[in-house]
């Protein structure tokens, strides 16, 4: 899970991921290891949604799911593992479904299923053995994704990958 720096802070955009973080009340040692990933968005003012986009990654983000996080993947096609934490305790049972529909549509987006109308997306609280499936839209662009979450790029991401431009 090394970055080739040793100083992550010379990463460009990794500062600016941490500098977003340290806004937030009570972030951990494994909220900060997160921002080392890839692709990382957050939706306002809480909600983060990390993306593993190859099998290297998936194997490292494994190691951070907390028993409140929620997983979320694609079953039919080739595509990132995502993890989504907030404060769901926090979220009225509207804003958990539009929480997860938005952690859906961003997964769909990063995988081979983009270009489809409606792909199916797999998810569940790593607390619960119960596994759902929603159906979504994913967004026309990476960039869309940006209009509604933040995400600042890093330069190095943990395995070589590169977002997929729009």
């Amino acid at each position: 899970m090394n970055l080739p720096t040793r100083c992550k802070l010379a990463i460009p955009g990794f500062g600016v991921r941490l500098e977003n973080l340290f806004e937030e009340e009570g972030f951990t040692l494994n909220a900060v290891k997160l921002l080392e990933f890839g692709v990382y968005y957050k939706y306002p003012p809480d909600v983060k949604v990390v993306l593993a986009l190859d099998e290297k990654e998936k194997r490292a983000l494994q190691t951070f799911f907390l028993p409140q996080d929620l997983r979320v993947y694609i079953p039919t096609h080739q595509g990132p593992l995502a993890l989504v934490r907030t404060d769901w305790e926090r979220k009225s049972p509207t804003q958990v479904e539009q929480i997860i529909a938005l952690a859906a549509r961003i997964t769909a987006t990063h995988s081979d299923a983009a270009n489809m109308s409606s792909v199916p997306v797999k998810y569940r609280f790593e607390k619960d053995n119960e596994t759902s499936i929603l159906k979504v839209l994913p967004f026309s662009s990476i960039a869309e994704i940006k209009q509604h979450c933040f995400a600042c790029d890093i330069a190095a991401p943990l395995s070589g990958s590169k977002i997929p431009t729009p």
